[in-house]
């Protein structure tokens, strides 16, 4: 079933602005994390190297019971995997890079949970960089705020399986020697909705597209 777009959108919103609720494990209590410039919020409390405003991970992992928000300036990178099943959002003027820019392929991206970009109103915010190969099992909403789309930059690959939902900017493509990697990839009841967004696609998108 197709739900309405704009009511996920509110959701989304009121997901990035703190009144946040995720699944949550029988018995477990809810984590909330935050990484901000300029004090590092959870950064080191996470696993993290803090570096100026980035805060930089070999492989960061998001439990079920987890919520973590990227907001306030702060980068985030992680060089080698990022695992999702929690609640990521990527808000204000935050940024998460995955995997490390080159040639190719680089680390591998997953996620079972919700990730949510919602950018600062009247300001375009980095949002997400993909540069490793994902794999969406959940949820992506890449929303609006005040006009302003969110962003979400992939240089790798997509396998995507179930829902990715734009209302902002998404840009797909390789680098210039491997463009033809590039790929967003819909199978079995997984579909990408652009709705109301801008897609600049140089790779391929492949299965339910609506």
């Amino acid at each position: 079933m197709i739900r309405n777009f704009a009511t996920i959108a509110g959701l989304a919103v009121a997901l990035a602005i703190g009144i946040a609720s995720a699944p949550t494990a029988a018995g477990a209590q809810q984590q909330a994390f935050t990484i901000k410039a300029p004090d590092g919020g959870d950064c080191r409390r996470l696993g993290g190297i803090w570096n100026g405003s980035n805060c930089r991970f070999g492989a960061l992992a998001i439990q079920a019971n987890q919520v973590l928000f990227i907001s306030g300036r702060a980068s985030v990178s992680v060089t080698a995997q990022l695992v999702n099943f929690g609640t990521l959002g990527v808000i204000e003027s935050g940024e998460l890079t995955v995997g490390l820019k080159g040639p190719g392929v680089s680390g591998a991206f997953i996620n079972g949970g919700s990730i949510v970009i919602t950018p600062t109103p009247g300001l375009a915010s980095p949002g997400i960089s993909n540069h490793a190969a994902m794999q969406n099992n959940g949820v992506i909403f890449n929303t609006r705020r005040g006009g302003t789309g969110g962003i979400f930059n992939n240089f790798g690959t997509i396998a995507n399986t179930r829902e990715i939902r734009n209302a902002g900017f998404f840009h797909n493509s390789g680098p210039p020697v491997q463009s033809r990697k590039a790929l967003i990839a819909s199978t079995g009841n997984g579909f990408f909705d652009n709705n109301g967004g801008t897609l600049e696609n140089r790779g391929d998108i492949r299965g339910r597209v609506f």
